[in-house]
């Protein structure tokens, strides 16, 4: 489970999920989703799109993925899978441990 962050009462109830990938060779990464519902993304700070699947054109080096959670809209946990977008180079990888 999430933890639950109220804004205020003028905002729905959010849960933030975090994690880092680290990309050798640039270009579009796809991430699978369990679904994009009540789903915001955001690359770096910068927002991103969510879909199913979601392509992300990113750049050597680590990039921080915010998912910011709707809690009143989306019931199913998030998961979400790296894999290799067709026709790039990219090469990324999940950040774990420190």
């Amino acid at each position: 489970a999430l933890p639950r962050l109220d804004i205020s009462r003028d905002f729905p109830p959010v849960g933030i999920a975090r994690c880092q990938l680290e990309v050798s060779t640039g270009g579009t990464v796809k991430l699978h989703l369990n679904s994009a519902e009540g789903l915001t993304l955001y690359v770096d700070a910068i927002p991103a799109e969510v879909s199913e699947p979601t392509l992300l054109n990113l750049s050597p080096g680590v990039h921080t993925l915010t998912f910011a959670i709707d809690l009143a809209r989306r019931r199913d946990g998030l998961r979400c899978e790296l894999a290799d977008a067709a026709n790039s180079p990219a090469r990324a990888r999940i950040v774990v441990g420190k």
